[in-house]
């Protein structure tokens, strides 16, 4: 933003507005199909890239040893929380949608594990160096 770095990946929820209001140029998208934000831009797989190619998540960790009432506390609350229309609305104007149904426990576990894994062969297949 300060002519000072040449490109970068990062997620599209923290620079939405950035890219709405012209101080960044976004080159490519990850996600499988483009944004409806930002239908001119083209996914990394249209660029010749398809292994770029990762749909946006969010989630919620807590501590390892987090006790297991206030687990199944969150687990019961979260879809509920992300059907809200509110953080829906909110979720659409960050251009990522939640997962229906929400990837808990185990499977969020799993979620990360492969996402490390596939993103870890891409960085050294290309020679990224992660600082």
């Amino acid at each position: 933003m300060a002519n000072q770095i040449e490109s970068f990946i990062d997620p599209i929820t923290t620079n939405v507005q950035l890219m709405k209001d012209g101080v960044l140029r976004a080159l490519a998208v990850s996600t499988p199909q483009r944004l409806a934000a930002f239908p001119n831009v083209p996914t990394f797989a249209e660029l010749g890239f398809p292994k770029l190619t990762s749909a946006q998540w969010l989630g919620l960790s807590g501590p390892k040893n987090l006790p297991a009432p206030i687990v199944a506390r969150l687990s019961a609350l979260l879809p509920q929380l992300v059907a809200r229309p509110d953080l829906m609305t909110r979720f659409e104007e960050l251009q990522t949608l939640p997962r229906n149904p929400p990837p808990l426990g185990t499977d969020f576990t799993a979620l990360i594990n492969q996402q490390i894994g596939e993103w870890t062969a891409v960085a050294r297949q290309f020679n990224i160096v992660v600082t």
